[in-house]
């Protein structure tokens, strides 16, 4: 593992209540809310970010550090990244830097959404969590 961090910006946040958000909240440790470079578009009933050359597209979430690695595979089987899903995967984990409340930055993993969005389901707040249909 490069990083012990993790950005989660959708289901996975506490506040959606969903319940692989409550088993990642009990095997990790919340260190802030932050916000990653991105666009946030809605893919179905969960979002999906696209990096932003545009420092003003802002996806908001939560930055959470990991008990342990393993968990990280438990992620990848969530969001549907490995061998065993369709190529090309739905989402890819990368490490990338995430901004916290103070201006400070850490490395972090994100989920990017690896297929083709709709600029119709732009999420423009970026923050899910606010997101009305």
């Amino acid at each position: 593992m490069k990083s012990d961090y993790l950005f989660v910006y959708g289901l996975l946040r506490k506040k959606a209540n969903h319940d692989m958000g409550g088993l990642l909240a009990n095997a990790s440790e919340f260190i802030s809310e932050a916000t990653y470079q991105g666009k946030l578009y809605l893919i179905e009933y969960y979002p999906g970010i696209i990096p932003s050359d545009n420092p003003k597209d802002l996806v908001y979430g939560d930055i959470l550090k990991l008990a342990n690695a393993e968990l990280l595979n438990e992620l990848d089987k969530f969001e549907g990244v490995g061998s065993e899903f369709p190529v090309p995967n739905e989402y890819r984990r990368e490490l990338q830097k995430v901004i916290l409340p103070d201006g400070s930055s850490k490395e972090a993993w994100v989920y990017l959404y690896n297929w083709a969005v709709k600029e119709s389901n732009l999420i423009p707040s970026g923050d899910f969590l606010k997101y009305d249909s």
